[in-house]
């Protein structure tokens, strides 16, 4: 059987990977230059840094990493949020350790049942925070930290989307494995390299459509021309799905689910520099402003090869919209508000802009409100006679994952027998 795979992420690469091993004649098309799709590890400056995807959250019993440990890489732990947290008060400086305390222990004390249960009905996570500080009693500046931390860092950074926006029982649905959260040394880029080993890749192969033939076969109509197979597999991000930017005939219902679904918008700056000036120990620094530009950054120079900053932003949730080039400067400015005006200037920088991305659209799914974990699992396994969907998006269980990724590949493969 000659198989078709739209895509070279982590899913649609495992998907090929597995349907070769099976004896199938499989072609993977991908529109970029590179593999690897929202996994991307590259060089800035000394640093070698994941640009998309950074950890496997939860190592322990997950399939991913038995996959990690099969290509031979090594894996490295950075411990559970919160870790060597630091909390930075806009216009009132560092938050005492009590008060780190609380906002670390907050967000593993939050739990949407417990708020739904309150409720009566599903809410949104905005809903759930203003009910989780009044429940604990929380006032003053520990209520600010504490509301900060689900609104902005749970919601804003871990899920991607507004609060407002963020289904309560969405965000319940997520199953976390044990273990903290892992590193692949060297980068993301390594399993990735490892699951397309062996595989017929074309790059730079833009797919326009997917036709179900009238013989019985599918077509992918690509910019270099139609490609013919017997069946095909949909790996592509859920925010290229909801744009449309591929048409499907007939279309088999993805466009209604991928409606009902949120596209993250979360982008990271990379700010490298000759040596490290914040303090030892300090793997994660929390900023509390009122603009909520830039509020968790993280200290990954053990992991990059050199004293590397990475900060996670969400240009749509801040109170002004900054275009990727802008965000560098306007980062390094907050870094100097938190450590003083002679922080030195970063020697490489890189600002990624996965919103803009015409291959992504976004970083991953979150659930929004109204839809169901049904709309997630309905986008994967077999679509049509002849189309089997793939993605993070369709593992409602572990979405937003690279996790969820390699299991929806697995499962891909296996709708084929």
């Amino acid at each position: 059987m000659r198989i078709i795979v739209v895509g070279a992420g982590v899913a649609g690469l495992t998907a090929a990977g597995r349907l070769a091993a099976q004896g199938h004649e499989v072609v993977v098309v991908e529109g970029r230059d590179r593999i690897g799709g929202r996994t991307f590890t590259t060089q800035v400056g000394a640093a070698r840094v994941d640009l998309g995807a950074s950890w496997i959250h939860g190592p322990l019993g997950n399939p991913l990493t038995d996959e990690v440990r099969r290509a031979g890489l090594d894996v490295h732990n950075d411990g559970a949020w919160g870790l060597g947290a630091h909390v930075y008060i806009e216009g009132e400086g560092w938050a005492e350790p009590n008060e780190v305390a609380s906002s670390v222990a907050s967000r593993f004390d939050f739990d949407p049942n417990e708020v739904i249960d309150a409720l009566g009905r599903d809410g949104t996570m905005a809903e759930g925070a203003d009910w989780y500080v009044s429940s604990r009693g929380l006032q003053g500046r520990e209520a600010r930290i504490v509301d900060f931390g689900i609104r902005s860092l749970e919601s804003g950074l871990n899920i991607g989307g507004p609060a407002d926006d963020i289904s309560l029982s969405g965000a319940g649905w997520y199953e976390l494995h044990s273990g903290g959260n892992a590193v692949i040394a060297g980068g993301y880029g390594r399993l990735v390299d490892h699951l397309a080993t062996g595989l017929d890749i074309r790059l730079g192969c833009p797919v326009e459509s997917i036709e179900h033939a009238a013989d019985g076969g599918i077509t992918v109509h690509t910019a270099d021309g139609p490609l013919h197979g017997d069946q095909a597999v949909l790996a592509v991000p859920l925010g290229v799905i909801k744009r449309g930017a591929i048409r499907i005939d007939p279309e088999p219902g993805l466009a209604e689910r991928a409606s009902r679904l949120g596209v993250a918008s979360l982008e990271k700056i990379v700010l490298q520099f000759d040596a490290p000036f914040w303090s030892h120990g300090t793997k994660r620094l929390i900023r509390i402003s009122d603009d909520r530009r830039f509020p968790g950054w993280n200290d990954l120079s053990i992991h990059t090869g050199a004293p590397t900053l990475v900060v996670f932003h969400n240009p749509r949730l801040a109170s002004t919209y900054l275009d990727a080039p802008d965000r560098i400067p306007a980062a390094l400015e907050a870094l100097r508000q938190m450590y003083g005006a002679d922080v030195p200037d970063p020697v490489a920088t890189h600002s990624t802009d996965w919103l803009s991305d015409p291959f992504a659209f976004g970083s991953y799914s979150y659930p929004s409100i109204g839809a169901t974990a049904a709309d997630m699992a309905a986008m994967g396994g077999r679509l049509t006679d002849r189309l089997v969907g793939a993605g993070e998006h369709t593992v409602p269980a572990h979405f937003g994952t690279v996790h969820a990724a390699f299991i929806s590949g697995l499962r891909a493969a296996a709708a084929f027998g």
